[in-house]
């Protein structure tokens, strides 16, 4: 079967799964409209003297976090609040979060540092004396260059295919660019992962930047425990898709390895619908797979084999850093490959400055044919990697450092 009819069969829900899923939503409701959780103190040691912070994020995903710790499912963004929680009463704060979509949220307690995310900002800045240290968390690119970037990717798709000009994006900033520029102008400092493309998006306020870094949770049950370096040569994986599909370059891919039928795209993530029916033709070919569906529970053992012999992760987004299924793709030991905004060598990735699709062809190509012992090395160095600065407690250090430098 091949990649558009698999799409179709185990993306498009039936009608009886809909509706199950529109019960289970309206009864969840009550939890989904938690906006506030204050005093939070679960690590702060006795006798220390308690200053305040305040987080713009989300208190239901500290909920979530705290609940499932020590198996956090996902870094973004539960293991990310879990964390900063953490290290915030560690160092002898009391924690209050109120949720990031909360509008004109005015606080009614003095805060000693306050973490912000969002366009909704400004009424919580607004309220706040010199006193209070602002730091801003930003997920991806300066907003003007992301619009920019975006822009130009949907250009680049309609033209491609002959569309009429798209002016929506999947993923945009509508109705919060004032609140994250006033956010932006007003922060201390900005802490992100180390994408140096990304941060430069920023022009005037890059120097603001204080780099932190990421993580994502590594599925352990998919590690393989052989590869198969010699197959894997002509194998892809692609993770970095979910959200935004033509913004994070899926299309370019598509296009990519439609002219290389030799080596084969596996795609693991969501196919939205205006490049499911764009590139039909192309997700019709014999060396483009879809796999998303082999991460539920009947067809583990197979995504297992699978991934044992395939050795690189492929990704082309515009520069707004790399996901958490980008960096779980480094723990599994998938070798980096593409116009990736990360910090790494020639030893372990094979990334190009280009997202322009000759230049992804001529680097698939390329990195095809590099020898059997190069990929195991690569591979080897890749979860090095991934250990030493894209885990929970990389962050957690990092953090932490954060933190008693700047207070």
């Amino acid at each position: 079967m091949n990649a558009f009819n698999s799409i179709i069969i185990t993306q498009k829900l039936p009608k009886a799964l809909l509706r199950l899923k529109s019960i289970f939503s309206q009864s969840s409701k009550i939890v989904q409209s938690l906006d506030f959780i204050g005093e939070v103190d679960t690590f702060i040691p006795i006798g220390i003297s308690h200053k305040r912070a305040l987080i713009m994020l989300s208190p239901l995903a500290w909920i979530r976090a705290s609940t499932d710790y020590p198996d956090i499912k996902r870094f973004n963004i539960d293991g990310f609040t879990y964390e900063m929680v953490k290290a915030l009463n560690e160092s002898g704060f009391l924690v209050d979060i109120v949720d990031m979509n909360v509008v004109n949220y005015i606080p009614t307690k003095t805060y000693d540092v306050f973490i912000g995310h969002g366009g909704n900002c400004k009424s919580i800045l607004s309220s706040f004396d010199s006193n209070t240290k602002v730091i801003q968390y930003t997920s991806g690119a300066y907003w003007k260059e992301f619009n920019r970037l975006s822009t130009e990717r949907y250009d680049n798709f309609s033209k491609r295919k002959n569309l009429p000009t798209i002016k929506a994006f999947i993923r945009n900033l509508d109705g919060l660019v004032e609140g994250e520029e006033y956010l932006t102008t007003k922060a201390d400092f900005l802490f992100f992962a180390n994408h140096p493309r990304t941060i430069s998006t920023f022009g005037p306020y890059k120097n603001k930047f204080k780099v932190v870094g990421w993580a994502a949770y590594v599925e352990q049950d998919l590690i393989p425990r052989k590869r198969d370096f010699d197959q894997g040569r002509k194998n892809f994986i692609y993770v970095a898709g979910t959200g935004g599909n033509i913004q994070k370059g899926m299309d370019l891919l598509l296009s990519a390895f439609a002219q290389t039928p030799d080596l084969h795209l596996y795609i693991y993530c969501t196919v939205e619908d205006e490049v499911l029916y764009a590139y039909k033709k192309e997700l019709s070919l014999a060396n483009i797979h879809y796999i998303y569906h082999y991460r539920l529970w009947p067809f583990r053992s197979k995504l297992k084999e699978l991934f044992s012999k395939i050795n690189y992760t492929i990704s082309a987004p515009i520069d707004t850093g790399i996901g958490t299924a980008f960096i779980g793709s480094l723990g599994l030991g998938f070798i980096p490959v593409g116009y990736v905004d990360m910090v790494a060598t020639e030893k372990d990735s094979y990334l190009i400055n280009s997202y322009e699709v000759d230049a992804i062809i001529k680097c698939i190509r390329e990195v095809s044919t590099k020898p059997v012992e190069w990929c195991e090395e690569a591979s080897r160095l890749t979860i090095e990697n991934y250990n030493n600065n894209w885990t929970a407690e990389s962050f957690s250090t990092k953090f932490k450092q954060l933190l008693n430098e700047i207070l």
